[in-house]
C-alpha cells in the first residue's frame, strides 16, 4: 500500500495517493509517505508546506514512543532530517538526529547502539554538522572501550572508516592510540580493521598512504585469516582510489587464493562470496565465476554447521545473478531445498533489482507465494515510478 501510494504521488495522482495514505496501518508507512509527499512539495517550490509536512512525519514518529520503537525507526527519521535540509531547515534535521544519539547516555552501548551511532553520525554529517557527528563516534567508542565491548572486526573498520572521513585528525589519533594498546597482545585482526578503515575514510590521498602502508604491514601478520580476509577488498577499493588500480588486483587475486586455501568450509565459503563479490565489482567475471563453482563444490555435513553452510551456498545464485547469469542463477535456485528456496529466490531478485534488471527480478519472484513477493514487486513499482518522473 505504500508503494502504491508512493506510485500515485510520483504519478501526480494527489487525490489517490491520499486516498492511500489514510489506509497505511502503521505510523511508520505514514511516516515515510510524508516524506515522500514533502520532497514532490519542494520540487513544486513550496517549501513552507514541504517543512509543515516534515514535521507531521516527524510527529509520527516520535510522538509517545517507548525506547525500541523509537530506535527501531531510525531509518525514517534519517530521512525526514535529509529532507529537512533540503527544504532549508537544516537546524530541524540536527535536532532529530540530535535526540537520537542521546540513548547513548541513557541505554547501556551494545554493539546494536554503536552501530546506530556510527549510522546517525553519518547522517548529521551529511546534513552539514560534522563536530557532532565527530562527538557521536567519540563518546560511543569510549563507552564501548570502557564496557570492555566485544566487537568484531568489521565493525572496527565501519567505525574508523566513518570517523576518518567525519573528522580525519581525530580518527587518526584514536587509531595510533588504540593499536599500540592492541600491538601488546601481537599481531591481530583488529589492528588490520583499524587501518583499513582509515585507508578507506581519510579524504586526503597523502593520509590514505600512510594508512594503506600500515594496513598491508597488519594484514600480512594477522592470523586470524577469515577475518583478515574478508576485510581485504576494503582495503583494495582504497588502492583503487588512490589510482593504484594494478595493485588492488593484484590484493584481490592474493586475497582470493588465500580464501581457496582456507580449511574450515563455513569460513571458505564466507570468504569466498566475499571476494566473488569484490571481483565482480572489479569486472572480473571469470575469476569471481570460479570462486562461486568453488563454494558449490563444498559439501555441508550435518548439524549447525552444515546448516550455516547450506545457507552461504544459497547466496551463491544471487552472485551469479549479479554476474549477468541469470538462467543458470534461475536454474541453481531451483535445484536448491524447498526450505532454503524462497530465501534463495529473495536473495537473487534482490540483487537483480538493485542493479535495475527488473525483467529478470519478476522472473525470481513469480516462483515466490508469500507476502515478501509482493512486497518486493511493490518495492520495484516504486523505483519504477521513481525513474519515470
Amino acid at each position: 500500500m505504500l508503494a502504491l501510494a508512493s506510485a500515485q504521488l510520483f504519478d501526480g495522482k494527489i487525490d489517490q495517493a491520499m486516498t492511500s495514505y489514510r489506509e497505511l496501518p502503521t505510523a511508520t508507512g505514514k511516516a515515510e509517505f510524508l516524506t515522500s509527499y514533502a520532497k514532490i512539495l519542494m520540487l513544486q517550490g513550496d517549501k513552507a508546506r514541504a517543512l509543515e509536512t516534515l514535521r507531521e512525519a516527524d510527529a509520527l514518529l516520535t510522538d509517545k514512543k517507548g525506547t525500541l520503537t523509537r530506535l527501531d525507526t531510525t531509518r525514517q527519521s534519517e530521512s525526514i532530517a535529509q529532507a529537512f535540509a533540503d527544504a532549508g531547515s537544516p537546524n530541524e534535521g540536527r535536532a532529530i538526529l540530535a535526540e537520537i544519539a542521546d540513548y547513548r547516555h541513557r541505554i547501556p552501548m551494545n554493539p546494536m547502539l554503536l552501530a546506530l551511532m556510527v549510522q546517525v553520525a553519518k547522517s548529521q554529517a551529511a546534513i552539514g554538522f560534522k563536530d557532532e557527528a565527530a562527538q557521536y563516534l567519540s563518546e560511543s567508542m569510549d563507552k564501548a572501550l570502557d564496557q570492555g565491548l566485544s566487537l568484531e572486526p568489521e565493525q572496527i573498520f565501519q567505525i574508523f572508516e566513518t570517523w576518518a572521513s567525519i573528522d580525519p585528525k581525530a580518527a587518526a589519533t584514536v587509531a595510533t592510540d588504540l593499536v599500540k594498546v592492541i600491538a601488546e597482545g601481537g599481531p591481530s585482526a583488529f589492528e588490520f580493521a583499524i587501518w583499513t578503515g582509515l585507508s578507506v575514510g581519510l579524504p586526503a590521498s597523502e593520509d590514505r598512504t600512510a594508512a594503506i602502508a600500515s594496513a598491508r604491514r597488519s594484514m600480512a601478520q594477522a592470523p586470524e585469516r577469515a577475518a583478515v580476509l574478508r576485510l581485504a577488498p576494503k582495503l583494495a577499493g582504497a588502492l583503487r582510489q588512490n589510482g593504484k588500480a594494478d595493485e588492488a588486483q593484484t590484493l584481490l587475486d592474493d586475497t582470493a587464493a588465500q580464501a581457496s586455501a582456507l580449511s574450515a568450509p563455513l569460513d571458505k565459503a564466507q570468504t569466498l562470496l566475499i571476494v566473488a563479490e569484490a571481483l565482480t565489482r572489479a569486472e572480473e567475471i571469470t575469476k569471481s565465476e570460479k570462486l562461486l563453482n568453488e563454494i558449490l563444490a563444498l559439501r555441508p555435513g550435518p548439524g549447525p554447521q552444515g546448516a550455516a553452510l547450506r545457507h552461504y551456498m544459497s547466496a551463491v545464485p544471487a552472485q551469479f545473478a549479479l554476474l549477468g547469469k541469470s538462467d543458470i542463477a534461475y536454474d541453481l535456485v531451483m535445484k536448491i531445498d524447498e526450505p532454503r528456496r524462497d530465501m534463495a529466490l529473495i536473495m537473487a531478485a534482490d540483487k537483480l533489482a538493485v542493479k535495475g534488471d527488473y525483467h529478470q527480478a519478476m522472473r525470481f519472484l513469480g516462483k515466490l507465494n508469500d507476502e515478501i513477493s509482493a512486497m518486493m514487486m511493490a518495492g520495484i513499482a516504486q523505483r519504477l515510478a521513481g525513474i519515470n518522473s
